[in-house]
């Protein structure tokens, strides 16, 4: 049976409130120890880049076309080492984690795949190298957040006989979200 552990996760507003303090000490980051947990809502239909399309243009009908549902998810932002000032982004239901920075009042997260393949299985012949590279810029406004996710996709080729590479492919999504005060979080550790 896997262990459990509770957190109990006020937020610096709350927790002043409840031992008659003041909120204007309250950093709009976490040290290490703490989250901070977000509902979010995330525009859907994020902007593709030419380069996401065969012929390099965007389609008249993608262009003239739109849709105002969103999907929501929960995020939690996390500190690890307080001496490397690192921080984590955990979303999809704590599927996946990126490490970020936080600067003023926005995090930046950030996360790269690089995978190579050569032509031959020695390693001989051209290199050919697929980057896929998401950022999550998160701007704090008291109990709220705001931002983009940008996705970029990019290949390249190096050496003789390179196959065609597609244009650079990037896809960006606005999405805003409110802070969640007093919530329990479950993980088996």
């Amino acid at each position: 049976m896997a262990a459990s552990r509770w957190l109990r996760v006020l937020s610096c507003s709350a927790f002043l409130a409840a031992i008659g303090g003041v909120a204007f000490g309250c950093s709009a980051s976490v040290s290490p120890g703490e989250y901070k947990i977000y509902r979010v809502a995330i525009d859907t239909t994020g902007a593709k880049s030419a380069g996401c399309y065969a012929d390099g243009k965007i389609p008249a009908a993608v262009k003239a076309s739109s849709d105002d549902l969103r999907s929501s998810e929960t995020w939690e932002i996390y500190a690890g080492s307080k001496d490397a000032e690192q921080y984590f982004l955990e979303i999809q239901g704590g599927k996946s984690t990126l490490e970020g920075s936080f600067t003023d009042k926005t995090y930046t997260f950030e996360t790269t795949k690089v995978d190579v393949a050569y032509a031959n299985a020695d390693g001989t012949g051209f290199k050919y190298t697929k980057t896929d590279r998401v950022t999550v810029e998160v701007t704090v406004d008291g109990k709220t957040i705001s931002g983009t996710v940008t996705s970029t996709h990019s290949e390249k080729c190096s050496g003789e006989k390179c196959p065609k590479v597609p244009e650079t492919c990037s896809e960006t999504a606005e999405y805003t979200g409110t802070e969640v005060d007093d919530v329990v979080l479950k993980h088996d550790l």
